[in-house]
């Protein structure tokens, strides 16, 4: 199957999905947000900080947002938590919609 990230997968397929549970594909449709956290120090742009194979949808994001303000936790935590995101992957201090950008 192609998926419209297959160039962020390198390493092939199956290294991009280790580690990971309960994957299922989804159909995005026209119009539909989503959301990404990304590292500003690695990207320059918001342009290049949206340009990334791993994004969240709505409801996800939803939870993640309501988490962080239930707990008093930044965005970048939170999602840093219910992502799993390694801190030597990224500071992932920016959170990207297809909507705009915020400082997480």
């Amino acid at each position: 199957m192609q998926f419209k990230n297959n160039p962020y997968f390198s390493a092939g397929y199956a290294k991009a999905r280790a580690g990971m549970s309960l994957i299922r594909p989804i159909e995005i449709y026209p119009g539909q947000v989503l959301y990404r956290f990304y590292d500003s120090t690695r990207a320059r742009t918001p342009e290049e900080g949206a340009d990334g194979p791993w994004w969240l949808e709505f409801e996800y994001f939803q939870t993640v947002k309501h988490f962080a303000l239930r707990h008093g936790y930044t965005m970048s935590y939170s999602a840093r938590l219910f992502a799993a995101i390694l801190y030597e992957w990224s500071e992932i201090d920016v959170t990207e919609s297809s909507l705009g950008y915020a400082i997480a």
